[in-house]
């Protein structure tokens, strides 16, 4: 009995040495494997610096058809990619390069397939390109120029990019993406930064200015290769990678769309007078991205009707209108500003008026001008100065003058031989700046109003003119089609109306006897109405 026991447990251990002989003999035909890959891959890669290809395929296409189809041949399968390649084999290099997609067994393996794929591309580019240049050679138009353009362009529509940096050195970053896409690309000394970025599958174009724009520096296609360097005009290579456009507008001045652009961007632009034209001198990113801000700018602003009446009211008028200007602005809750003006060295009795009672006197709400301006104008107690209408564009100034000018001795000088006499021009009268503002999104009009009534009421001691000039500042919103009025603004008129008996008072020397002067002084209050519309 005791013998069967100990037979059973060496049966037991032999049958358990057994299970374990496979797993042994499987590692050590992996590192058989391994071992025979890594001799494979180091005589591969001789025969490739050698620039020995035919040599290589051969080699490889033997040793892959002795592997089963398993992970393992990865590693040869693109080292037989990159030979085909080398050789021009593409149609073979692309059955290859799908076997590889199915053997990469992480994303680093795919995107070594996807690099080769690239280079695959341009070199079938490439093959396209010779033989439609061989077929259209004899034509008599063809350039070579045109020709390079559309190498350039078929090549850069079909080349993508997958490939993964982190913190790498810009210059590597370009040196690995012209391998990758076969594309030369060319940078000076000067390139200095870290890249971190992920692109699969996108355009190189697309990767190469996620790259480097954010490091200031930019690119350019030229003759099928790529040129790289810094966007400042400083740049010795500015000019080969910049290009010059005129952009013409036609609703603001060339030297207020400069001056309202990002300072980012002053270096690139210049305004012309000539034309009203913006001259850019940028790399083309930067180029299109200032036309778009420019057409932005100049988009045809929106136009104000403004309709204005002036007239002047007797104050049994304004009573009659049910106006008092100074009580009925004391409750009127929009903010007000009024001065007084006058000129250098003359005598000028307005400034000596209150200034806050003047300002008190601006009256800004909607007023029924056709039917209460229209009866004043029956009884004679109205009188219209002016009725002008313009038009202006939105946010720009617009003046109405009605003014005389008279004209003053200043001062007078010279010898006994010459003499001279200086002139000095006085306008009297009234003048009304307008600024109307208004946005797309409401109809409000906002308006900037600054009228002056000035007028001369006589002379100082010395002969100069003394200035009468009241004036007021106000900003007002108003609906569209809605009237405002500024009101209180007095106005001296002075007659003078010489009477004679006739015939006997022309007599020369005699004739004052039988004639007489009268002077009398008219004050009126100047009542302007203003509504503005919306074109």
């Amino acid at each position: 009995m005791k013998f069967w026991k100990r037979n059973i447990v060496l049966l037991t251990l032999l049958g358990t040495c057994i299970l374990l002989i496979p797993p042994t003999l499987s590692l050590a035909e992996a590192a058989n494997i391994a071992h025979e890959q890594e001799i494979n891959d180091r005589f591969v890669r001789a025969l490739m610096d050698d620039e020995r290809y035919t040599e290589s395929i051969a080699y490889l296409t033997d040793a892959l058809g002795k592997m089963e189809r398993t992970p393992s041949r990865f590693p040869l399968t693109l080292l037989l990619i990159e030979a085909q390649l080398n050789r021009y084999m593409v149609a073979d290099a692309e059955e290859a390069i799908d076997e590889a997609f199915l053997l990469a067994s992480s994303k680093r393996d795919s995107s070594k397939v996807w690099k080769l794929k690239g280079w695959a591309a341009v070199l079938s580019n490439e093959a396209s390109h010779r033989d439609s240049l061989q077929s259209s050679y004899s034509s008599a138009d063809l350039s070579l120029a045109a020709t390079e353009d559309s190498y350039s362009d078929t090549t850069i529509n079909d080349i993508r990019i997958t490939n993964s940096f982190f913190e790498s050195d810009l210059r590597m970053v370009l040196t690995d993406l012209s391998m990758e896409a076969g594309m030369p690309i060319l940078y000076g000394g000067g390139l200095e930064g870290l890249v971190t970025f992920d692109a699969i599958d996108e355009p190189l174009e697309d990767v190469l200015e996620s790259v480097l724009l954010p490091l200031g520096y930019t690119f350019r296609l030229l003759k099928g290769k790529y040129f790289v360097g810094s966007i400042s005009p400083k740049d010795p290579a500015f000019a080969l990678l910049s290009e010059t456009e005129v952009v013409t507008l036609a609703n603001i001045s060339s030297h207020n769309a400069v001056m309202s652009m990002s300072d980012f961007f002053l270096p690139y632009v210049k305004s012309s007078p000539i034309g009203n034209s913006v001259v850019i001198t940028a790399p083309p990113t930067i180029v299109e991205r200032i036309r778009q801000d420019l057409r932005k700018m100049d988009k045809a602003p929106i136009q104000i009707s403004i309709d204005v009446i002036v007239a002047e009211i007797s104050h049994e008028g304004a009573l009659q209108l049910g106006v008092d200007w100074s009580i009925n602005n004391r409750s009127n809750q929009h903010p007000r500003q009024a001065s007084g003006g006058g000129s250098p060295g003359i005598d000028n009795p307005a400034l000596e008026l209150n200034m806050s009672d003047f300002g008190s006197n601006i009256l800004s709400n909607v007023v029924d001008v056709q039917v209460d301006l229209q009866t004043l104008l029956v009884t004679g107690d109205a009188k219209i100065r002016a009725n002008p209408r313009i038009t202006a564009m939105n946010g720009r100034p617009a003046t109405i003058k009605l003014v005389r000018d008279e004209w003053f001795e200043a001062s007078s000088g010279g010898n006994q031989a010459l003499s001279y006499n200086t002139l000095q021009a006085i306008s009297s009268g009234i003048q009304l700046n307008i600024t109307a503002f208004v946005s797309d999104e409401s109809s409000e009009i906002t308006m900037y109003v600054f009228p002056q009534v000035g007028d001369v009421i006589g002379q100082n001691s010395e002969g100069l003119p003394r200035i009468n000039t009241r004036s007021a500042e106000t900003t007002v919103r108003v609906s569209d089609g809605e009237t405002f009025t500024i009101g209180g603004l007095s106005l001296e008129i002075k007659e003078t109306e010489e009477r004679k008996i006739p015939l006997l008072g022309s007599i020369p020397f005699l004739g004052y006897l039988f004639r007489y002067t009268s002077e009398s002084v008219r004050e009126s209050e100047v009542v302007i109405f203003v509504t503005p519309r919306i074109v």
